[in-house]
């Protein structure tokens, strides 16, 4: 499972363009030649950081049978370290108990970062950061294409040609006009300086296959040197193994600067303990995408399900336009809602991450969500005395800060424009977690 920001996302290219999805086409025939089937869950998300949301809602995005999961979240994390300790620590709480990759650890966050990989890792947890050398010495060997002849030029490898020219994926003749293909909806939105383009996705997707093909070698190597053991003896050795890691990871202490993570209000500071957020269930009702959550029907406890697709061909429960909310609202509940200038037309998958949301309008007065469902309760064995009964309400982000006329967020609920019941009892005070 693929988390990070706009450029793992893809944005700028076609879906299937995505480092995730050069790793999967990779992978897919060797691990299925010894019985495993490989699957590459792109799930990140543009614009979002990788703690607060997506770290205790990471089951319900990641799904429950992650076997190895990346931090892509380099630019929206930025220099809090604490962020990718409290995603890597919930990821790794999750059923799969999966092993870890921090990605992009370079820059100045460098050294902070593999500090958190150090800090799981000593829990219990196997966890990886790239080996910075390696890839600047494999980024230096590419050849510089505004150097060579246009014969020369042909003659390279087409995922070669024209990567690098004043830099990756940059300057002339062709590297910049080169950088994103043109075969399918060539104005696609997001085709920015900072977003990686085609070619740099095959890099580095065809890198990472490299590192878990030589997992597999070595994985493969252990069991021909234990082959004179018992097959289910040995199953059951390294079963036992794991579930003895996955309790220590459990119960040993989190790392000193762990409450970091979180800024929460000075009000709520006396009464609340930060360690809930890191070791204690949640369960999330989020209308995020991608999402395990959406695509199985779980949120919208429905039968209507699927996966990533082109707009307007999805087979899950899309909910609806939030401008159809305004113009006809239905009385009595919040709804499944998406804004219409996030989906992007074309006949193929372009960027299926949205933050979509639940809505409704002053025009309804009292509107209800309730949660969890009962696909909710049954897929993610929701047992009540495991919940501490915190409730986390994220509002829905506008872009640059800029909302429109009439939404209303926190802020307006302190000013006592609009009201919150749990249960039927009022709110009578919310803060904010600084997540």
């Amino acid at each position: 499972a693929t988390g990070g920001h706009s450029s793992a996302a893809g944005h700028g290219n076609l879906f299937n363009e995505t480092y995730t999805a050069f790793l999967e086409r990779d992978l897919k025939d060797i691990f299925g030649s010894i019985g495993i089937e490989f699957i590459g869950r792109n799930y990140a998300m543009g614009g979002t950081s990788s703690s607060g949301e997506i770290a205790m809602c990471w089951e319900q995005i990641f799904g429950v049978d992650v076997d190895f999961f990346t931090w892509d979240y380099g630019m929206t994390d930025g220099n809090h370290a604490e962020k990718m300790l409290h995603y890597g620590y919930r990821g790794g709480s999750s059923p799969g108990f999966p092993a870890f990759l921090g990605i992009t650890t370079g820059s100045r966050a460098r050294k902070g970062r593999e500090a958190k990989v150090n800090e799981l890792e000593a829990m219990g947890m196997a966890g990886f950061f790239p080996n910075e050398e390696s890839w600047i010495a494999v980024r230096d060997a590419i050849p510089n294409s505004s150097n060579l002849t246009q014969s020369e030029a042909e003659a390279m490898p087409e995922y070669v040609k024209n990567l690098k020219c004043s830099g990756i994926e940059k300057g002339s003749p062709f590297c910049d006009r080169e950088k994103y293909t043109t075969y399918a909806c060539p104005q696609r939105k997001k085709q920015t300086s900072w977003h990686p383009g085609f070619k740099e996705h095959a890099r580095r997707g065809h890198s990472l296959a490299l590192f878990l093909v030589q997992a597999l070698l070595a994985a493969l190597k252990d069991l021909n040197e234990n082959q004179n053991k018992d097959i289910d003896e040995l199953l059951l050795q390294f079963q036992k193994e794991e579930e003895e890691l996955k309790a220590n990871f459990s119960k040993a202490d989190l790392p000193k600067d762990y409450k970091k993570a979180f800024k929460v209000d000075e009000k709520f500071v006396r009464d609340f303990d930060v360690s809930l957020f890191f070791k204690g269930r949640s369960l999330c009702h989020t209308g995020r995408l991608p999402s395990q959550t959406r695509y199985l029907g779980y949120l919208t406890n429905t039968q209507k399900v699927g996966g990533p697709g082109v707009v307007g061909n999805e087979t899950y429960d899309v909910g609806v336009n939030d401008k159809e909310v305004i113009a006809n609202p239905t009385n009595g509940s919040m709804r499944l809602a998406w804004e219409a200038r996030d989906r992007e037309r074309c006949p193929a998958v372009i960027k299926p991450d949205y933050k979509d949301f639940f809505m409704t309008t002053d025009k309804v007065g009292w509107a209800k969500l309730s949660f969890p469902n009962d696909a909710e309760k049954t897929a993610y064995n929701y047992v009540p005395s495991q919940f501490k009964g915190v409730i986390v309400l994220v509002f829905r982000s506008c872009d640059w800060g800029k909302c429109e006329k009439g939404f209303l967020d926190e802020e307006d609920y302190q000013k006592k424009r609009w009201e919150m019941k749990v249960n039927s009892e009022p709110v009578i005070e919310i803060g904010d977690i600084g997540a």
